[in-house]
């Protein structure tokens, strides 16, 4: 047993509460207590003594408020500036690696690096070689136009022949044609446009050495110069036309061989047998030929009015003459016609 003082202390573990206490003995002069609540007695005090530490410190933490909020401002002030100054750290940074990598400027004076010098002939190169695509270019452009006019013979081919074989044999073509034709040109008729080009696309197509062609060939192009009159297309020459010295033959009587060179004629009637035209222009002209020699250089006929006489079926056709009329028969219009027709 132990010896204690006799002193009265308040027990209030939860272990001492739930658990009974031994029974004391009282002697006399002193206390006498079981081990077993002398033991539990020192681990309450020293519990006691723990827990009144910790509530000192929890019961007097209210001093740390008035600090508070001070603290917080110098604290974000500290963390703006030092911010601030690392921005500004880390931008210059940026900069001297940027200034590093970028090529050098070049001042009045220096000689250029062999890179730049090896970067112009890069550039002539490609220059050199756009200029040669540009040459490409215009050579593909020449022979896509030569394949369209190679496209535009054959639509008038297959025209020509489409027209023919609308038919059966040339020489009934040749005296269809021919009546179909008289009956126009006696009655004053306007041919659709349609099939006046089936005349010419026929006649075209026909071979020249067919009894009566070049005979068909002057009564067409006399029938489409009359066509446009009665159509409106242009004024008719025949009431402005009058004799001109020199070009229009009066009574039979008209010198030959004649030469004109750069001599407009304007409302005359010419007649193109045995006289030499170069340069020459006709216009709003009564144009005559009955097959006789014909030598035109470069003659331009506007607006004029042609009158081919029918020629004997038998009569042989000169190269001048076949030149002049087939320059006609295939012009677009004849309001505007350039023929060149020499021996």
């Amino acid at each position: 047993m132990l010896l204690l003082r006799a002193n009265t202390y308040e027990l209030t573990n939860s272990k001492l509460d739930a658990e009974p206490l031994p029974a004391v003995h009282w002697r006399s002069d002193m206390l006498v207590v079981d081990p077993l609540r002398t033991e539990c007695e020192e681990l309450y005090f020293a519990e006691v003594s723990t827990n009144r530490k910790k509530n000192w410190f929890a019961g007097n933490r209210d001093w740390l408020l008035p600090l508070a909020s001070p603290i917080t401002v110098l604290l974000l002030a500290a963390l703006a500036f030092f911010s601030g100054i690392w921005k500004t750290v880390l931008i210059a940074a940026i900069d001297d690696r940027i200034a590093a990598k970028a090529p050098p400027t070049i001042e009045a004076g220096i000689t250029p690096s062999p890179k730049l010098d090896e970067i112009s002939k890069k550039l002539d190169d490609i220059n050199g070689r756009l200029h040669s695509i540009e040459g490409w270019k215009d050579g593909l452009g020449s022979q896509v136009r030569i394949l369209k006019q190679n496209v535009e013979e054959q639509k008038k081919r297959i025209a020509q022949q489409e027209a023919i074989n609308r038919f059966q044999d040339p020489s009934r073509v040749l005296a269809e044609i021919q009546r179909e034709v008289l009956t126009a040109l006696e009655s004053s008729t306007i041919v659709p446009p349609g099939q006046l080009a089936d005349y010419k696309y026929a006649i075209l197509g026909l071979p020249e050495s067919a009894n009566g062609y070049w005979q068909i060939v002057h009564m067409v192009i006399t029938l489409e110069s009359r066509v446009r009159q009665l159509q409106g297309a242009a004024p008719d020459p025949r009431k402005v036309a009058r004799p001109c010295g020199g070009v229009t033959q009066n009574d039979g009587n008209l010198s030959i061989r004649n030469a004109y060179v750069g001599t407009p004629f304007v409302a005359c009637i010419v007649d193109l047998d045995n006289q030499v035209f170069k340069s020459v222009i006709f216009k709003d002209c009564v144009v005559r030929y009955s097959g006789g020699t014909v030598s035109l250089q470069g003659a331009r006929f506007i607006n004029c009015f042609f009158v081919f006489i029918s020629r004997a079926p038998s009569q042989p056709v000169k190269p001048a003459e076949r030149k002049l009329l087939l320059g006609i028969l295939t012009a677009p219009t004849q309001s505007n016609v350039t023929v060149t027709a020499t021996s």
